[in-house]
Order: structure tokens, then sequence, then C-alpha cells
């Protein structure tokens, strides 16, 4: 495949926990792991981008968690307030939704970026804000075939950069909380990099690396 552009991005993840946890922010429940390894249990979808979160917050905080099979958004949401998972991520939409019900606890906001906007949610703070340098990449990719002519590649993505002025995309991106945008050609290529590196590196501490086999 050839990277065509990058699109846009899931949005601003939450990560939450039950109501009555031990901590009430990440930066806190990081410490709470490092003096408790391998006691707190997360929510994921087994070799898939949960997966992969949860292995590089551990990798980069040096914790350890136990990983508990929890495929989707409301599986995690309701295994959480339950208390039967420790941790999870979700939108920040439903984040502050479940802790408005007073059925979680939101413990900071992540996203693609360091200084990620959360101008729609001032009562929460990124996790990086709270001493921690740790960021998702949830970036969407459009790809072309191997192969693909250069100027058709660049043709291509050139006329993708005003899709992100349409108003229903706008629209439909930001009710399922992505955040619409676009790459040039260079700055995706070097997203995907990125993305490759990282995501390599985590599979790699996982055991879950799938090069050679």
């Amino acid at each position: 495949l050839e990277v065509v552009a990058v699109m846009q991005d899931f949005g601003l993840q939450a990560i939450i926990a039950a109501p009555d946890a031990p901590y009430d922010n990440f930066a806190e429940m990081i410490e709470y792991a490092k003096e408790h390894p391998g006691e707190l249990s997360c929510a994921i979808a087994t070799k898939n981008a949960t997966h992969f979160l949860w292995g590089s917050i551990a990798q980069e905080c040096g914790v350890e968690f136990r990983m508990v099979e929890a495929a989707n958004e409301t599986e995690k949401l309701t295994n959480v307030a339950g208390g039967f998972i420790s941790l999870g991520n979700c939108s920040a939409a439903n984040g502050v939704s479940y802790e408005a019900d007073g059925k979680v606890k939101v413990l900071g906001l992540m996203g693609n970026t360091a200084d990620a906007d959360t101008s729609a949610y001032p009562q929460y703070t990124l996790i990086t804000d709270q001493g921690v340098d740790y960021t998702s990449n949830s970036y969407i990719f459009l790809f072309a075939p191997a192969g693909t002519p250069e100027e058709t590649l660049q043709a291509m993505n050139a006329s993708l950069e005003g899709v992100t002025e349409d108003e229903a995309y706008i629209e439909g991106m930001t009710n399922m909380g992505c955040a619409p945008g676009w790459m040039n050609l260079e700055d995706s290529r070097a997203a995907l990099q990125q993305f490759f590196d990282s995501e390599h590196s985590v599979a790699e501490s996982l055991g879950i690396l799938a090069e050679g086999r």
C-alpha cells in the first residue's frame, strides 16, 4: 500500500476508573501501579488498538497491568463502572457522560499531541499536563495500491484538503467524537512511519510481534 493522506483522528480519549478508585488522576494512578505491580487490570481488545494503547502506557510509564478482554466501548464502560476492571479508555464524550452519572471517574484525557485541544472539556487535563509524557496516535489513514504513481498520490492528497471544509463531513466526524483534519503527503508519510515505529516497539514488548512468523 501507499499512504495518501491522514484525514482525521479519533479525537480525545478519556482514561477512566471506578468512582471509588484510590487515585483521582492519571499521574496518581501510575504511582499506584508502580507500587502495586500487576494489581490493576485494564480493558483491551486483544491485538487491537486498545491492546497497543495500554501496552504503550505500560512501556512508557514503566508499569505492569493485568490485561482483560473487553472489546467494545460499552463493555469497557460497564465493566469499569461495575468495578470488574480497574481501568479503561473511551471517548471523552462518553467519559464525561458516565462521570456525570456517578458511574466512573475520569483520570485525564489524551490526544495525538501533548498540546491537544481540550477546550470542550475544561474540567479535565491532558495526561501530558500531569507530568506523564504519553500521547496516543489515533490517526485515520487513507491508502492507495502499492505502485501508484507519485503524481497521482499528490493529486489525490491535494483533492482531499477541501473535504475538511465540508460542513457535513465536519458534523459527521464531530458527532462520532473524531477530530476532522488533513495532512499533506509528506506529513502523512511521516505520521505513518512514526506510528509504525511506535507500534512495532509495543508489539515486541507485548510478545505479539508478527514479523518473521
